[in-house]
């Protein structure tokens, strides 16, 4: 029995020995299937790191990075593909914001959660993350062998394995890409983390060209800005140079020769006028800016402006549209047929005009109070094509040459209602004066020859005297309103004393307020500063005032007059217990023959000609009213210690100028 057991005790020891090899065998194989795999998946990764990589360097744009994290994630057979992106918030404190993702189907997307957009480094417990990647150092593994401190944020988002890679832009640390396994943990060969490098640096070489394109695409933003902003400054300056020009002049004529010379060289290598004359076009003006052009600017200035209703210039003033045109020739510019008919000869007329040679060209209407009046024709120089861009800067001169044109016209009717007016006024001053003055002379012999008993003779000759009166005083206002219009109202000012002048305006109106039943009050104190006035022109405003506030006043009624001492004026007053203005008439009570519904005769010239003598002063005038309450009409004269300051400030200015 002993003997049989030395024999089976070799066996059993050869038996226990096949058992280890044979585990041993198995793990070979295992290693080397899991090689193997590794070995299809580095394959299969780095197949898809061409795919991703001949498409995002054909067509470099961080949209598409989420397509390449796709192939590679399913190359890699992991559940989740990342990339974030580093930055700062705060000073020291460095934090990653997640960008893309990719998550295999099944598995919950990451990138909308709140931990992973701005989380600090130090604050996620990821402080070795930051020293690892930032010195190109790679974080890989499985998660419960990772610190405690990363394992939260970890396991909240169910990984079990993962790898993460960092990216450079160069020298700087951009960010990091990582490849997540939730299924199981797991064992990553160098094999794969080469491979998902190669991945890395791809994903780095993209962003970095995006970064430069949207670089390019910034500089190329500033420099069309800049573009943009000087084409405005040029552009500001050439309509506000434009409008200083125009408003130099209100002759229609240089209105035209000035617009066709403006545009030249700026806008145009040539430039045509022409405007609407009897239906027909006429030319106004031509500019040219070689001065070895102007023969031939000269005959297109004589040519006959085109008549045929389907050429351009024609239609753009039947229509009212600006017109671009790529090729403009002779025939476009002048009507040849009437030059043939006026015998300049049509072959040397085109060949002249010929010389200038086919045009890109701008047509723009020109118009006044609605109606198109004429046309600006624009020729580019023979290398330069005009285009849509061109037009709004041509239509706006056109405009303000337009605007000029009506302000013009204004100015032109404004001078014949002014010489109307004058020749008027030389008739109402001369013609109307000299009848009144021959009835006056007339009704004071014929009261001195009657009998001081016929009552009846004498009341009649008063009246004819009073209306002749009241019509000289109607002349003489309309006069004053003529002058003041005109700017030619004159005051002869001088020290006038404040009390004394407004006492004897009392005074001289005491009679006829008497006669309307109306009591005059004086409300002015002993002693006044002087007023630098003319004295016959103040007495002629408290004439106006006094006059309005009696015709007003019903019987019985008060009209105050009073003055008081206000800065550097003296202030007068006339108030009246009358029926007052109503608010909306009040803005009126200033204009030249406007009347108030209440008005009881009169031209509704009194208040205008009290304003412009108080104007011609230095002086304000104002009105207030309560209907019910009465009306008061207040005035300022500068006094004659003021005038004296004023000027000698003035003269002081005048000699540091000097």
């Amino acid at each position: 029995m002993r003997r049989i057991r030395k024999l089976i005790a070799p066996l059993a020891l050869l038996g226990s020995a096949g058992a280890m090899a044979g585990r041993w065998l198995r793990r070979i194989r295992r290693e080397a299937e899991a090689r193997a795999a590794a070995l299809r998946r580095r394959d299969r990764i780095l197949e898809a790191v061409g795919t991703g990589a001949e498409r995002l360097l054909r067509h470099p744009n961080s949209h598409r990075l989420n397509d390449f994290l796709a192939l590679v994630g399913e190359a890699a057979d992991v559940c989740r593909v990342y990339i974030f992106e580093n930055h700062w918030i705060g000073p020291g404190e460095l934090a990653a914001t997640q960008r893309y993702e990719w998550a295999a189907p099944g598995i919950p997307p990451q990138i909308q959660d709140p931990q992973l957009r701005g989380a600090s480094y130090t604050a996620s417990g990821m402080t070795r993350w930051k020293s690892v990647l930032s010195a190109g150092g790679a974080i890989l593994g499985n998660v419960d062998t990772f610190p405690e401190s990363e394992q939260p944020l970890l396991k909240s988002q169910g990984i079990r394995s993962l790898v993460v890679l960092p990216i450079f832009l160069g020298k700087e640390w951009w960010g990091f890409i990582g490849f997540d396994e939730t299924r199981y943990e797991r064992d990553w060969s160098k094999a794969e983390i080469d491979a998902l490098k190669i991945s890395a640096g791809l994903v780095a070489a993209v962003i970095a060209r995006t970064r430069a394109d949207e670089r390019i695409r910034e500089l190329d933003r500033e420099r069309a800005e800049r573009q943009a902003a000087r084409a405005e400054e040029r552009r500001s300056r050439f309509l506000a140079e434009a409008s200083r020009v125009f408003a130099a002049t209100l002759e229609p004529g240089e209105i035209l020769e000035r617009l066709a010379r403006l545009v030249v060289p700026e806008l145009a290598d040539w430039s045509i006028v022409d405007v609407v004359e009897a239906d027909f076009l006429r030319r106004a003006a031509v500019a040219h800016g070689d001065p070895a052009a102007a023969p031939l600017a000269a005959v297109v200035r004589r040519s006959a402006p085109p008549r045929d209703e389907t050429n351009p210039i024609v239609r753009t003033v039947q229509d009212g549209s600006a017109r671009i045109l790529q090729r403009v020739n002779a025939d476009v510019l002048a009507d040849l047929a009437a030059v043939a008919r006026a015998g300049q000869g049509r072959e040397t007329v085109d060949a002249d005009l010929g010389a200038i040679g086919p045009r890109s060209a701008m047509i723009i209407p020109l118009r006044v109070r609605g109606r198109v009046v004429g046309a600006l024709t624009l020729l580019a120089r023979p290398s330069q094509s005009y285009r849509r861009g061109d037009l709004p800067l041509a239509e706006e001169l056109a405009e303000r040459a337009s605007l000029a044109l009506e302000n013009a016209r204004l100015y032109a009717e404004a001078r014949r209602a002014a010489r109307v007016r004058d020749e008027m006024l030389a008739i109402v001053s001369h013609d109307l004066r000299n009848p009144l003055h021959t009835i006056a002379l007339s009704a004071g012999l014929l009261e001195a020859i009657t009998p001081q008993d016929a009552d009846t003779a004498h009341q009649q000759l008063e009246i004819v005297k009073r209306s002749v009166q009241r019509a000289d005083r109607l002349i003489d206002d309309l006069l004053d309103v003529a002058r003041l219009e005109a700017g030619t109202l004159s005051v002869e000012c001088g020290p006038v004393a404040s009390v004394e002048v407004a006492r004897e305006a009392l005074e001289l109106h005491r009679g006829q307020a008497e006669e309307e039943g109306e009591r005059l009050i004086a409300a002015l104190p002993e002693r006044l500063p002087e007023v630098w006035a003319d004295r016959d022109r103040l007495l002629q405003v408290f004439s106006n005032l006094l006059g309005n506030a009696i015709k007003f006043t019903p019987r019985g009624g008060r009209i105050e007059l009073g003055a008081e001492a206000a800065d550097r004026n003296v202030r007068f007053w006339v108030r009246d217990t009358g029926p007052g203005i109503p608010p909306d008439e009040l803005p009126h009570v200033f204009d030249p023959f406007w009347q108030a519904k209440r008005q009881r005769g009169g031209a509704g010239l009194g208040l205008a000609i009290a304003r412009g003598i108080v104007e011609a002063h230095g002086g304000r005038i104002h009105v207030e009213s309560d209907p019910g309450a009465g009306t008061t009409v207040w005035f300022t004269i500068p006094t004659v210690q003021s005038h004296r300051a004023e000027a000698a400030h003035a003269s002081r200015r005048r000699l540091d100028a000097a």
